[in-house]
C-alpha cells in the first residue's frame, strides 16, 4: 500500500526511489501477510523505472516469500534496473509503440 492511513499489524515499510514523475512513495506491506510458503508476481499496466517494483521485492524477501518478478502490458524498463527487478514479463516493449503524436 501506498501512503498513510489506517493499515493495522507489524508492516514491512520500503521508500522507493522517485517514479516517472519524480514522486517518491512510501510503500507498506503487513508482515503477516506472506510466510515462506508464498510466492508473489507483481502485475502492473507499465514498468519504467523499475523503483517500486525494486522496492515491493525487498519487502517479499524480507517476509521470506519467493519472488517471481513482474508481468506487466508494457516493459520500458532499461537494462540497468533489471537485477534490481528481477524477471519482467510484457506483452509489449516500448519500442514497440507507435511514436508519440500518431
Amino acid at each position: 500500500r501506498k501512503g498513510s492511513g489506517i493499515f493495522p499489524g507489524d508492516k514491512l515499510v520500503r521508500h522507493a526511489a522517485p517514479d516517472y514523475r519524480s514522486i517518491d512513495h512510501i510503500l507498506r506491506m503487513q508482515r503477516a501477510s506472506l510466510g515462506s510458503h508464498d510466492r508473489v508476481l507483481l502485475v502492473d499496466d507499465w514498468i519504467e523505472t523499475g523503483n517500486q517494483a525494486a522496492a515491493v521485492r525487498e519487502m517479499v524477501e524480507e517476509s521470506g516469500a519467493r519472488w517471481l518478478g513482474c508481468s506487466v502490458i508494457v516493459d520500458q524498463l532499461g537494462q540497468d534496473r533489471q537485477r534490481a527487478v528481477g524477471t519482467v514479463r510484457a506483452l509489449l516493449s516500448t519500442r514497440d509503440l507507435p511514436p508519440a503524436g500518431l
